[in-house]
């Protein structure tokens, strides 16, 4: 108060309110692979822009798990993983707020996928023969180069017939075996995937031809004499060391007559004839095939020459005396 004013005065509440903030969450990287590192990034700022920037720091949630705090530097806040399973994520950032500034927070799904492959199925050979050893292989590639070498295993099926799993090395698997029938055969590999790379599967078709043969024509006596006996002897062979043992018959011509088929005994057939003319003979011997084997051929020249011969002369009477009738006789062996 004063000389002509009485003392009075009174009070009130002063409320100062914090200051409103938004909070964005953002990914670097959506969708992300499996094992990919993946930077959440919460930037805070103040609803006011005259009010400065805010301090404090975020708290990030994936699926509701706590993933810890992070300080604000700069309104900005981070968040870095690679342990995300495939599928969807729900992440979560809350800016807790300090004395100046309200807390507030953002969330967002992140999509986990599997990184996709290419398999491709490749013959050793094709067609192949009966028998003969066949590897089949499958080549597995991710089809984001950078991601690195697929792994797990592929599965190989022949005519829809499991025929088991091989593991991959380097990004690739095989199969061998020698035990397919003749005929087309479709063979497929499907890679299995794992927790990175999804499956993928590749089919080819693969052709099993009959094995090809050699005939191989010998004589017991070339040149022989007239009237001896001679045996000619077809030896018939897989030319694949895998294929096996040919069998069937051979038949066997001389000069263009038929003489007849002999059947293989133990890859061999043979033709035994004594009426032989003198002179030069063609002689051929043709492996007939079957369901395996394919035929094949071999042909030769057989010489007769005369059959030596022995005179032996005797006399009746040796000696004789004069006047005396004597007879001589030759004889003539072959």
């Amino acid at each position: 108060g004063d000389a002509g004013f009485n003392t009075s005065s009174n009070t009130f509440t002063q409320t100062v309110h914090r200051l409103d903030t938004t909070t964005s969450l953002t990914s670097s990287v959506d969708p992300s692979r499996p094992h990919q590192n993946v930077v959440f990034t919460a930037i805070v700022s103040a609803v006011d822009p005259q009010a400065g920037t805010p301090g404090g720091s975020v708290q990030f949630l994936i699926d509701g798990v706590d993933m810890g705090s992070s300080a604000l530097s700069g309104g900005q806040a981070t968040l870095s993983t690679t342990d995300l399973s495939v599928g969807q994520h729900t992440v979560t950032a809350a800016y807790q707020g300090d004395d100046t500034f309200k807390g507030s927070g953002d969330a967002l799904v992140q999509t986990v996928q599997t990184v996709g492959t290419t398999t491709g199925v490749a013959s050793s050979t094709n067609p192949s023969a009966f028998h003969q050893q066949v590897t089949f292989t499958a080549t597995v590639t991710a089809d984001d180069p950078d991601v690195g070498t697929p792994e797990g295993m592929v599965q190989f099926t022949i005519d829809g017939i499991d025929q088991g799993s091989s593991a991959l090395s380097g990004g690739q698997a095989t199969l061998s075996l020698a035990n397919l029938s003749i005929g087309d055969h479709t063979v497929q590999a499907e890679y299995q995937g794992d927790e990175t790379f999804s499956g993928s599967a590749d089919t080819l078709s693969h052709t099993v031809i009959s094995a090809e043969t050699s005939t191989r024509l010998t004589s017991n006596h070339n040149p022989s004499a007239f009237g001896q006996g001679v045996t000619f002897t077809a030896t018939v062979d897989a030319v694949s060391q895998f294929a096996g043992d040919p069998g069937g018959k051979v038949r066997f011509e001389i000069d263009g007559q038929d003489q007849g088929s002999s059947a293989l005994s133990g890859g061999q057939a043979t033709l035994s004839v004594a009426d032989l003319a003198v002179g030069d003979h063609s002689v051929e011997a043709t492996y007939l095939g079957d369901d395996t084997f394919n035929p094949s051929h071999d042909a030769m020249s057989q010489t007769v020459t005369r059959a030596g011969t022995a005179i032996t002369l005797t006399s009746s009477s040796r000696p004789s005396v004069f006047g005396q009738s004597v007879t001589f006789t030759a004889t003539v062996n072959v």
